[in-house]
């Protein structure tokens, strides 16, 4: 399965969402799949992997990203210049590997991030690009639910920290 839309699909395909929603607009991946499946023509179809094993592996490097991500160690650090402040934080013992290019994928223990000043700069800046789509899409969100939070001055704030990061 190609993981990207085909060109000009885009309203096809919200379309197609859009027939599958029930009468108060509720939608289930449950019913997407059950739509794409019932109609090897449709738009839908050629978004899913239909072959089982090739499915089952990227299911299962899926599980293995989450196992990945999930697991956590307990790091003291000092907060500040004073030395008797302490902070203690859990923080997922793998991040992704900031030396890999976008799209390729990896992880590097942050125990030998944090040894390289540069590596850990761009693990930061990238969990940065990262947070700063989760801002912008509920940005996005908020204005179309007519809800004005102050997202704009949080969003603006992250994306001078990246640049500086960079």
């Amino acid at each position: 399965m190609d993981s990207y839309y085909p060109p000009d699909s885009k309203q096809l395909i919200g379309e197609a969402l859009a027939r599958l929603e029930d009468e108060e607009g509720r939608l289930s991946p449950e019913a997407v799949v059950a739509a794409a499946k019932s109609d090897p023509d449709g738009i839908l179809y050629g978004l899913f992997e239909w072959d089982d094993t090739r499915a089952g592996i990227a299911y299962r490097l899926a599980q293995a990203r989450q196992v990945i991500r999930e697991h956590k160690v307990t790091v003291t650090v000092s907060k500040g210049e004073d030395t008797e402040k302490q902070l203690i934080i859990k923080v997922s013992k793998y991040l992704r590997d900031p030396s890999k290019p976008n799209g390729e994928t990896g992880y590097r223990n942050i125990r030998v991030i944090s040894e390289d000043a540069g590596m850990a700069r761009e693990a930061v800046r990238k969990e940065l690009t990262a947070a700063l789509g989760n801002v912008r899409r509920c940005l996005a969100i908020a204005h179309a639910l007519s809800i004005y939070p102050r997202l704009e001055e949080i969003e603006a704030a992250m994306e001078v920290l990246r640049i500086e990061l960079a």
